[in-house]
């Protein structure tokens, strides 16, 4: 008896800790979603840092005003290359959407040139393979062709996302802006609430 409870206590011990992964995988999926323009904020203010000192050292300016200085910079950049890629890559999924029936033609007559001009006797395949290896060639073009299609289109319907990608931009770029300029503080703050054996595991990490 004491040998069965202790199996049905294992298997159940491990139930409940398959339970408890999945939920835990789930969440931290929906809070990473939430928290992502937050660490984006993070890497990219690790990433200025040592130009932000670099102001700081040679104009002997404040932390706050070289901060502002190099976010300035740095969003300009960021919205230049957001504006460029989004423009281009919108527009060249409508041409080739636009385009697309021409392509799938010529890749269509393409395979059925290729097979027509196949030297099919010196092999002596029968008739139904070459009939197999056709219908299979053309099946697997017209596969692709509606991947490659359904994915020009979603890039192009995109566009219905921009205010929830623009509300991330938002957050991040705020983010980005107070941890540059009150870096200082938050991490006094930090260290004044948090433990002290917790504020040094942070510094040896960060």
């Amino acid at each position: 008896m004491s040998k069965e409870f202790t199996y049905w206590t294992s298997v159940l011990k491990k139930i409940f800790f398959l339970v408890f992964v999945v939920i835990a995988t789930f969440s931290c999926f929906k809070i990473a979603v939430f928290y992502m323009p937050f660490l984006i904020a993070f890497i990219i203010s690790l990433l200025i840092e040592p130009i932000i000192r670099k102001l700081m050292k040679k104009f002997k300016i404040t932390r706050r005003l070289s901060a502002i200085i190099v976010f300035i910079i740095t969003f300009g950049i960021i919205i230049g290359l957001l504006a460029w890629g989004i423009t281009t890559l919108v527009s060249e999924s409508a041409n080739l959407l636009s385009n697309f029936n021409n392509y799938y033609s010529k890749a269509y007559n393409q395979i059925q040139s290729l097979l027509n001009n196949f030297n099919i006797e010196n092999l002596k395949i029968s008739q139904e393979i070459i009939d197999i290896v056709k219908s299979t060639s053309f099946s697997l073009l017209e596969k692709i062709s509606n991947y490659f299609q359904n994915f020009l289109t979603k890039i192009v319907t995109g566009i219905t996302a921009i205010p929830s990608i623009a509300i991330y931009f938002a957050v991040t770029i705020l983010a980005l802006y107070f941890i540059c300029t009150d870096k200082i503080y938050m991490l006094d703050e930090l260290e004044y609430h948090l433990p002290e054996k917790w504020m040094k595991e942070l510094t040896r990490t960060y």
